[in-house]
Protein backbone atom coordinates (compact mmCIF):
# COMPACT_ATOMS: atom_id res chain seq x y z
CA UNK A 1 0.00 0.00 0.00
CA UNK A 2 1.27 3.74 -0.88
CA UNK A 3 1.23 6.42 1.35
CA UNK A 4 1.26 10.20 0.60
CA UNK A 5 3.06 11.68 3.07
CA UNK A 6 3.85 14.85 1.73
CA UNK A 7 4.31 17.38 -1.39
CA UNK A 8 2.47 20.52 -2.61
CA UNK A 9 0.45 20.76 -6.06
CA UNK A 10 -2.64 19.08 -7.84
CA UNK A 11 -3.63 15.78 -6.76
CA UNK A 12 -2.77 12.39 -7.74
CA UNK A 13 -4.97 10.68 -10.54
CA UNK A 14 -5.50 6.58 -10.09
CA UNK A 15 -6.14 5.54 -13.47
CA UNK A 16 -7.64 7.49 -16.08
CA UNK A 17 -10.78 9.16 -13.93
CA UNK A 18 -10.69 6.02 -10.98
CA UNK A 19 -9.76 8.73 -7.83
CA UNK A 20 -8.28 12.20 -6.94
CA UNK A 21 -6.38 11.61 -4.23
CA UNK A 22 -4.18 13.88 -1.85
CA UNK A 23 -2.01 14.21 1.12
CA UNK A 24 -2.40 12.04 3.49
CA UNK A 25 -4.71 9.53 1.48
CA UNK A 26 -3.20 5.72 0.09
CA UNK A 27 -4.01 3.62 -2.74
CA UNK A 28 -2.90 -0.16 -2.95
CA UNK A 29 -5.28 -0.89 0.01
CA UNK A 30 -6.83 -3.63 -2.00
CA UNK A 31 -3.91 -5.79 -3.04
CA UNK A 32 -2.37 -4.49 0.75
CA UNK A 33 -5.55 -6.66 2.27
CA UNK A 34 -5.92 -9.58 -0.04
CA UNK A 35 -1.68 -9.80 -0.24
CA UNK A 36 -1.85 -9.73 -3.71
CA UNK A 37 -0.99 -7.38 -6.79
CA UNK A 38 -2.09 -3.74 -7.52
CA UNK A 39 -4.62 -3.32 -10.50
CA UNK A 40 -4.23 0.38 -10.62
CA UNK A 41 -1.40 2.93 -11.49
CA UNK A 42 -1.02 6.50 -9.56
CA UNK A 43 0.54 9.38 -11.45
CA UNK A 44 1.71 12.41 -9.93
CA UNK A 45 0.98 15.61 -11.57
CA UNK A 46 4.10 17.23 -9.14
CA UNK A 47 6.60 16.01 -7.37
CA UNK A 48 5.08 14.48 -4.02
CA UNK A 49 6.32 12.21 -1.08
CA UNK A 50 5.49 8.85 -1.04
CA UNK A 51 6.04 5.32 1.50
CA UNK A 52 5.13 2.14 0.69
CA UNK A 53 3.94 -0.36 3.55
CA UNK A 54 4.00 -4.07 2.96
CA UNK A 55 2.00 -6.49 4.17
CA UNK A 56 5.16 -8.07 5.63
CA UNK A 57 6.07 -4.45 7.67
CA UNK A 58 2.38 -4.24 8.93
CA UNK A 59 2.59 -7.52 10.49
CA UNK A 60 6.10 -7.39 12.10
CA UNK A 61 7.25 -3.63 12.24
CA UNK A 62 4.63 -1.37 13.10
CA UNK A 63 2.78 -1.16 16.54
CA UNK A 64 -0.22 -2.49 17.69
CA UNK A 65 -1.73 0.72 18.15
CA UNK A 66 -0.71 1.59 14.99
CA UNK A 67 -1.75 -1.60 13.11
CA UNK A 68 -5.20 -1.47 14.51
CA UNK A 69 -5.86 2.76 13.43
CA UNK A 70 -4.24 1.62 9.67
CA UNK A 71 -6.55 -1.30 9.20
CA UNK A 72 -9.34 0.86 10.77
CA UNK A 73 -8.87 3.56 7.80
CA UNK A 74 -8.42 0.93 5.62
CA UNK A 75 -12.08 -0.87 6.18
CA UNK A 76 -13.47 2.56 6.13
CA UNK A 77 -12.42 3.61 2.30
CA UNK A 78 -12.39 -0.12 1.35
CA UNK A 79 -16.72 0.77 2.53
CA UNK A 80 -16.65 3.88 0.73
CA UNK A 81 -15.58 2.41 -2.40
CA UNK A 82 -18.19 0.18 -1.83
CA UNK A 83 -20.86 2.27 -0.99
CA UNK A 84 -19.64 4.37 -4.63
CA UNK A 85 -19.69 1.27 -6.48
CA UNK A 86 -23.27 0.24 -5.40
CA UNK A 87 -24.41 3.67 -6.26
CA UNK A 88 -23.17 3.75 -9.59
CA UNK A 89 -24.53 0.46 -10.45
CA UNK A 90 -27.70 0.78 -9.04
CA UNK A 91 -28.04 3.58 -11.48
CA UNK A 92 -27.12 1.94 -14.76
CA UNK A 93 -30.27 -0.41 -13.61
Amino acid sequence: MTVWVGGEGPCMALGPGLAQLGPGMFFGELAFVENGTRTANAHAKTEVICFELSRECYENDLPTEIRYKLLMNVCDQLAQNLRTANKEITALL
